[in-house]
């Protein structure tokens, strides 16, 4: 562990009452072992099942555990890219602005609508002694790029 390393953990939850505590857990338990002091951001929105009751509970038994429920955006934001930007901007305000985050080093952002069962994240062990870096992206078995920042109609299709 590094004593004097800071991470928040924070992205998005819509339905995932079923694996979000399993999700948070084992997260948790990795970076635990690498910083010092691990903290989680959950934006949720959107969701119909007990996602925001499944977030209170984690709140009350995590320490440095936070979210933050927009409701239902989708009457508002017909378009699902508006309402994840509208979603993603409120952890990326809290970062800039909030006091409790002020002493964050590192930022993981973690897609929490889906398992992440091969996450394996102790490479941030070897990558936060490196200089001269300032972001690591996905890596995966399958092809990935990122959807948002190369979008073009029909290129990809609506999931929801």
């Amino acid at each position: 562990m590094n004593d004097s390393k800071t991470v928040l953990v924070t992205g998005l939850a819509r339905n995932t009452q079923d694996h979000l505590a399993v999700e948070i857990r084992k997260v948790y338990e990795q970076l635990s072992e690498i910083f010092s002091a691990v903290k989680f951001l959950i934006v949720e929105s959107d969701s119909s099942d007990k996602t925001l009751d499944e977030l209170v509970k984690i709140k009350t038994r995590m320490q440095n555990f936070d979210f933050v429920s927009l409701g239902q955006l989708e009457s508002s934001y017909s378009d699902r890219i508006e309402r994840l930007t509208k979603c993603r901007n409120v952890y990326v305000d809290a970062i800039r602005f909030n006091n409790f985050y002020k002493d964050t080093e590192y930022v993981v952002v973690l897609d929490f609508d889906i398992r992440n069962n091969r996450l394996n994240l102790s490479a941030l062990r070897y990558w936060i002694t490196q200089e001269n870096w300032a972001a690591l992206f996905a890596n995966q078995t399958g092809c990935y790029y990122d959807i948002y920042a190369l979008r073009k109609n029909g290129w990809y299709r609506d999931w929801e």
